[in-house]
């Protein structure tokens, strides 16, 4: 029989297959750390993005493009999700009522609709994690903003256009656009965004919300199991959609060109009749 407690632990696993499968897009680049000391014989340099979000220090490359590009195996999860999940509009009438009927069992009646709340944590996490000193981030404000409302706005998309098309009823009222679920498209969009942009770790702690919204989209009995596999495909898939389509945004509001912010101290000794040393700072 499956209960509550073993519906939570599968959905999390596949998030978690989610962050295995797309883990070698994720992994940081320490060539981004870059010295020249060819052109003098000793040099010191003071890196101004140090006192930034500690990125460069940590080897995090900012160049979104070079760090998370489409590969096909990406696709996968959110394929099965979504695979999954259209199979329910039409079959597993029996799994989706033994779920419920579950599900049911626990509430006894009573609903807990934070739900309606919860679902926005994860984009708020996702925009405001970065301002914290000392955590690491993929880019910075202006391409979380970018990345966050393509991926938001793929999403609405994708949910209201399936919405109407399949036209599935709902579990309590019977109205007819329970398919997919949006609340679940909402938190899985914010959790893999979390996910690419401050790294797994805080990737987990982002599908742990999402999961939890899930399941008690099936527990207020809003939605079908089916449902909530539904939504969180388009929700992970919207997010690397935002991620992929990044680098083409920047070129489009010519945002790509990197400006020199670094600033550089170099003392160097001066050898010969006089000795003494020579002092340079470049802004």
């Amino acid at each position: 029989m499956i209960n509550f407690a073993v519906m939570k632990t599968i959905i999390f696993l596949l998030c978690l297959f989610t962050i295995i499968e797309s883990s070698d897009a994720c992994r940081f680049h320490p060539d981004s750390i870059m010295c020249n000391q060819e052109e003098i014989d000793i040099k010191y340099i003071l890196n101004d993005t140090i006192a930034n979000e500690g990125s460069n220090l940590s080897g995090i490359d900012s160049s979104v493009g070079s760090m998370y590009s489409f590969k096909p195996t990406q696709l996968i999860v959110p394929g099965v999700l979504l695979a999954a999940g259209i199979a329910g509009t039409y079959t597993l009438d029996g799994f989706k009522n033994t779920i419920r009927d579950h599900f049911s069992g626990y509430k006894k009646g009573h609903k807990f609709r934070a739900d309606d709340y919860i679902q926005y944590s994860t984009a708020v996490g996702y925009v405001g994690l970065g301002f914290i000193p000392g955590v690491k981030t993929r880019g910075d404000f202006r391409q979380r903003v970018m990345a966050g409302v393509t991926a938001y706005a793929v999403m609405a998309v994708a949910v209201n256009a399936l919405k109407y098309s399949f036209k599935h009823p709902r579990p309590d009222t019977g109205t007819k656009n329970s398919f997919p679920s949006g609340h679940s498209a909402t938190v899985f969009t914010g959790a893999e965004l979390m996910r690419i942009e401050y790294g797994n770790y805080v990737g987990i702690a982002g599908y742990a919300v999402a999961v939890t919204v899930g399941a008690l989209r099936i527990y207020n009995d809003r939605h079908w199991i089916t449902d909530v596999l539904g939504g969180a495909a388009i929700g992970i898939l919207s997010a690397r959609i935002g991620y992929w389509l990044l680098p083409f945004e920047q070129r489009l509001f010519k945002l790509d060109k990197k400006k020199n912010n670094d600033k550089a101290i170099a003392i160097l000794p001066i050898l010969g009749e006089t000795n003494g040393m020579a002092f340079s700072m470049q802004f």
